[in-house]
């Protein structure tokens, strides 16, 4: 049987999955480090894994 802490770990990465679509966020170079759920909104920590370009 799988524990509350993989389940919940799932449903949170069908979640990340669904608004990164949804978003049209394609970069596999964006890490995901945190994801808050805020109640009335999510908010989604990254980061790039390389320097960000300057313009």
């Amino acid at each position: 049987m799988k524990s509350d802490q993989t389940i919940i770990r799932k449903n949170l990465m069908e979640q990340l999955n669904f608004i990164t679509n949804l978003l049209g966020i394609k970069d596999k170079n964006i890490i995901i480090l945190d994801y808050l759920d805020a109640g009335t909104h999510k908010e989604i920590i990254a980061k790039l894994d390389y320097p960000a370009p300057k313009s």
